[in-house]
């Protein structure tokens, strides 16, 4: 899975490299889970330059685990989604949303010190 993270203070910041299979998507999420709380992470960073799609199917595995890591204190926020994916998620409106997103890593870091 080409999926980086780097952990800068209490922070962390995950780039998803290529697309992710549903299978995959699903083991990343897991993982990114585990690592959270065995890390002691405030906040998360997701930047999701390397999906071409975010489906319906992406789009609730990304709230879930903003829910369940929401529920332990951590917040996460999407960065770098790309203008197309953007467009569909806004032309199919309730049925694909994604939790708290930035354009770049520097609006990513003040909406995560915001909800702190």
């Amino acid at each position: 899975m080409n999926v980086l993270s780097l952990i800068k203070d209490e922070h962390l910041l995950v780039i998803i490299q290529n697309p992710l299979s549903d299978t995959k998507l699903i083991e990343f999420q897991k993982k990114l889970i585990k690592k959270a709380k065995k890390e002691d992470i405030e906040g998360i960073i997701v930047d999701v330059r390397g999906l071409n799609v975010i489906d319906s199917f992406t789009s609730r595995v990304f709230q879930d685990l903003t829910d369940r890591l929401k529920s332990k204190g951590i917040s996460v926020v999407f960065i770098n989604i790309r203008s197309s994916v953007a467009y569909t998620i806004k032309r199919y409106g309730s049925a694909m949303k994604l939790p708290e997103t930035a354009e770049n890593i520097e609006e990513g870091l003040y909406l995560l010190k915001k909800t702190e």
